[in-house]
């Protein structure tokens, strides 16, 4: 059986390394989510299960710190969020 694991928990059984690569994660995750809510307009909302953690304020400062370029991201989402939005999806045929 060919098992990909990025926390390497199936060859290590190491829980510590499993939890810190869940906690990069969680970190990159928390920082992508942070930024995409100040890209978009105050009405629309966003549901993701990171912002339940008890530790997402701390999670988005670490992943701040991991993903530089995400502010580039932000000024993409803003763009669209400012173009019309359509009334009936364009087929791709």
């Amino acid at each position: 059986m060919k098992v990909y694991d990025e926390g390497k928990f199936w060859e290590s059984r190491d829980v510590e390394r499993l939890l810190k690569v869940l906690g990069e994660y969680n970190a990159i995750t928390a920082a992508f989510v942070e930024f995409l809510h100040s890209a978009i307009p105050e009405e629309v909302s966003i549901e993701a299960p990171i912002l339940l953690h008890p530790q997402f304020r701390l999670y988005a400062i670490l992943g701040r710190e991991k993903v530089k370029n995400l502010q580039g991201l932000v000024d993409v989402l803003k763009t669209l969020s400012s173009l019309p939005y359509p009334t009936k999806p364009n087929p791709p045929f």
